[in-house]
């Protein structure tokens, strides 16, 4: 199934307020990415960006520092969620994020620091509950590069602790990435380890993720299982002539139970003017122990041809 919603909305309108020193004020519809996506991102990828109603504050009044607070009222998803019988795209939610991110080493290090705290209200059980309960979310990530003659060497390392907030129960997981990256040329690779726990009854859960980008192109983890997550996987990039190539192979499983499955991802883009791109998209996931009693689908492949037009 095809996680994007039938919905036309107003994709972004908002008031800016830059009247204060090196200080900037957003109010109103808006996208909202915080660091690689993982935690807060727009889902660019969907035929409807996911944006926020909300009221941001972004400040750089400390030098080689960069302090953000959000405060969300609305959520206007990519999906639907089946909530009290009915299929909602659009989530209240009383949302408080804090990201503040230095450079403590030039390019050599970037540290970030964050808490997002969300509340949903009250919502049903089932997966869609797991994905909205109540949290807070507290971590620190560590980004740079190194270069090594030639060679651009880039890492990331992250911890997150995610627990109750406002009534929510039983959540006390921890998240946990270490990625390394090696460019030269035209050419990249990238390996990683990525860790959503779990417990058998809840997980970490990204509920404002780009999560696409991340687990799979498949789609088959838009919600963490409850044994929770561990990903393992590589990717290669290359560029021959103007046409940029990707592949990506992830290993699932839980934290401690099935081998979930494996999936490939291939994309390749060519320019065809300076302004208009085509694109080729693939998602192939192979099942293995994933229970079926979770509603997982066995095998999944799935295509795309798109264009993408500058303006």
């Amino acid at each position: 199934m095809i996680a994007d919603a039938q919905v036309h909305e107003i994709n972004q309108v908002w008031l800016r307020y830059a009247g204060l020193p090196n200080t900037q004020i957003k109010y109103g519809r808006q996208r909202i990415n915080f660091d690689n996506q993982r935690f807060v991102g727009g889902v660019a990828w969907r035929q409807d960006e996911q944006t926020f109603d909300a009221a941001l504050l972004t400040t750089t009044l400390i030098p080689k520092t960069t302090i953000t607070y959000a405060h969300l009222d609305r959520v206007n998803s990519f999906r639907n969620f089946a909530i009290g019988g009915r299929n909602v795209d659009r989530l209240d939610i009383d949302g408080h994020l804090f990201n503040a991110s230095t450079k403590v080493i030039d390019k050599l290090l970037t540290v970030t620091g964050y808490g997002y705290f969300l509340d949903f209200g009250v919502v049903p059980g089932a997966a869609v509950g797991r994905l909205l309960a109540n949290s807070e979310t507290i971590g620190i990530r560590a980004t740079g590069t190194v270069p090594v003659q030639t060679l651009s060497v880039s890492y990331t390392l992250e911890y997150a602790g995610q627990q109750d907030w406002r009534g929510s129960t039983d959540r006390d997981h921890r998240y946990g990435l270490a990625e390394a990256a090696v460019g030269w040329k035209k050419l990249k690779a990238t390996a990683g380890y990525e860790v959503l726990g779990g417990n058998g009854v809840s997980s970490f859960q990204t509920p404002l993720a780009t999560t696409h980008a991340f687990d799979g192109w498949a789609d088959q983890f838009l919600i963490t299982p409850t044994d929770g997550l561990q990903r393992l996987y590589a990717s290669f990039g290359a560029t021959v002539a103007k046409t940029s190539l990707t592949a990506v192979f992830h290993d699932f499983s839980a934290n401690a139970g099935p081998h979930f499955g494996n999936e490939v991802d291939l994309l390749a883009s060519y320019p065809v003017l300076d302004n208009f791109t085509l694109f080729a998209k693939f998602a192939a996931y192979f099942a293995d122990e994933f229970p079926v009693v979770a509603g997982q689908a066995t095998n999944v492949r799935r295509g795309w041809l798109y264009a993408e037009y500058k303006f």
